[in-house]
């Protein structure tokens, strides 16, 4: 099978910028984000401090060439009015879509949401990426897909060294 992709980064194998530029202009990633913990169930509202955090790693992934779907409105800090059936098969469609499934695990608190998105995207053969802050240890599941080789584990400081780690792997 005939693979573009391929065909790039041997070409430009020789210059690790131009190649990552080209790479990332291909590449669509799936965001996965956990809500956990952020968010006021009562009225909906999420984390201020949260939001400005998840858009700031899309602008920054953006920047990048990288296409970014994210389940999320980030136009608002609250949860959308739509229904879980909805929610749930833009997320599927979007996940088959995409060529990196990137999780952002932010909390201790465990999500359902995200979970079952690294289990669909990890189903499919998609590539993987779990981000955490800096010495943040893996729920055992995730570990056990990381020391499988089936999931990347990124460890970062800020998010122009996310960003930096995600262009060396994508």
């Amino acid at each position: 099978m005939h693979s573009p992709l391929l065909e790039i980064r041997t070409t430009l194998n020789k210059n690790y910028y131009a190649r990552t530029d080209i790479i990332s202009l291909m590449t669509k990633l799936f965001l996965s984000i956990s809500i956990s913990g952020f968010m006021d169930s009562k009225i909906g509202k999420i984390d201020s401090a949260y939001m400005a955090f998840v858009k700031d790693v899309i602008s920054s992934l953006r920047e990048q060439g990288f296409s970014v779907f994210c389940g999320l409105n980030t136009d608002s800090s609250t949860y959308p009015n739509t229904s879980t059936k909805i929610i749930v098969e833009a997320d599927m469609e979007q996940i088959k879509n995409a060529n990196i499934l990137l999780a952002l695990i932010t909390s201790a608190e465990i999500s359902a949401g995200q979970q079952f998105e690294l289990g669909y995207a990890s189903g499919l053969g998609k590539k993987i990426i779990i981000a955490t802050p800096d010495k943040t240890e893996l729920l055992f599941m995730n570990q056990g897909m990381v020391d499988l080789g089936r999931i990347k584990h990124l460890q970062y400081t800020d998010i122009k060294n996310l960003t930096h780690m995600i262009l060396k792997i994508a």
